[in-house]
């Protein structure tokens, strides 16, 4: 299982999701034979075969005990991004400003004002959290300088 950050009512939450969507490992002998009954199951789409016998596909034990431990020391776990504060570079991923750098101005719970420079000036823009990313200081950055000495 994976536990995944996804947003909910504008909230971000953590959920627990499987690893492999829609698959299902099935452990049966060696030489289990009856393996066709797996494909007339309710459900099941197709079995994950070498060559053209269908013959299902073997997972090495090795791989199946290496995902049970990452599994367990939490490397499956998708890190907490850090909250957007004000003083901060973000980027829009989505909207009209798709791609365009400016400066977080202030945060109201799940709304960002960020300070943009285009036309000539500096703009106050306001977005979801979820439309913007962190990005690292860009030092030279005409946007960036020009939305930090608006903030002084």
């Amino acid at each position: 299982m994976l536990i995944a950050l996804r947003t909910a009512r504008g909230k971000l939450v953590e959920r627990t999701e499987p690893l492999f969507w829609n698959y299902l490992f099935v452990l049966a002998a060696q030489h289990w034979d009856d393996w066709r009954a797996i494909n007339g199951t309710r459900g099941v789409a197709k079995l994950i075969s070498n060559g053209i016998e269908g013959v299902p596909a073997e997972v090495p034990e090795r791989e199946i005990i290496t995902l049970k431990r990452r599994e367990a020391s939490g490397e499956l776990r998708q890190q907490r991004p850090r909250r957007i504060r004000s003083g901060d570079s973000v980027q829009f991923r989505f909207g009209a400003l798709i791609g365009q750098i400016g400066i977080v101005h202030r945060t109201r719970r799940e709304r960002i004002e960020v300070l943009l420079a285009f036309l000539g000036s500096v703009n106050s823009v306001t977005a979801p959290r979820d439309w913007l990313r962190l990005v690292p200081d860009h030092p030279g950055c005409a946007t960036c300088t020009v939305s930090a000495v608006a903030t002084e």
